[in-house]
């Protein structure tokens, strides 16, 4: 988790993300419309003036922009933009920077279940027994991404290893229906 005073890059790709999102993909110095290719994040109080690397000491901006205010600083106007970005941005970067980082941490332990399928080289009738094991045996997560209307459904890999591995096992013993086709074999 990270603070409003936390050191962070302006290279940082969870910074970008957040900071695009929370200032509406608009420059803070113009207003106007900036896309995600274009966006550039600019130190407030630049490093040599003693600014600091991290959330509250940044605004996002243009490339062109940017190039415009280099070397431009002044207190009066540092102490205007910094307390106008910690009025209406700061907090808001610093919660969407941090849900940002759950959620693809959350990603990494989790696959889709066709997706998994794919990996594995898992079809027809075995992956429809799968699927139904799946269902009954591991909680599942449904994430709906913006824009669409059907969800795709999530397992956790581990989860997923454990119960193969358990079912293996009853399947060399006799009480499993399935097989499992490791890569490889």
């Amino acid at each position: 988790m990270v603070d409003k005073y936390t050191k962070i890059f302006t290279f940082d790709a969870t910074l970008q993300k957040a900071m695009y999102r929370v200032y509406g993909g608009k420059c803070f110095y113009t207003g106007r419309r900036v896309s995600f290719d274009e966006m550039r994040i600019d130190h407030i109080v630049p490093i040599e003036n003693e600014g600091k690397d991290c959330i509250s000491n940044y605004v996002l901006t243009s490339s062109f922009i940017k190039s415009q205010r280099d070397g431009t600083y002044t207190d009066k106007f540092g102490i205007s933009a910094k307390g106008l970005n910690d009025l209406l941005y700061v907090d808001k970067v610093v919660a969407e920077y941090n849900e940002i980082a759950i959620n693809s941490k959350c990603f990494e332990e989790l696959i889709e279940v066709n997706q998994y399928f794919r990996e594995k080289n898992i079809t027809g009738k075995e992956r429809h027994r799968l699927r139904q094991l799946f269902m009954r045996s591991l909680k599942s997560y449904k994430i709906v991404r913006e824009g669409k209307k059907r969800g795709k459904v999530y397992y956790d890999r581990e989860e997923i290893i454990r119960l193969l591995s358990q079912n293996d096992t009853k399947r060399k013993s006799g009480l499993g229906n399935y097989q499992i086709h490791n890569e490889g074999e």
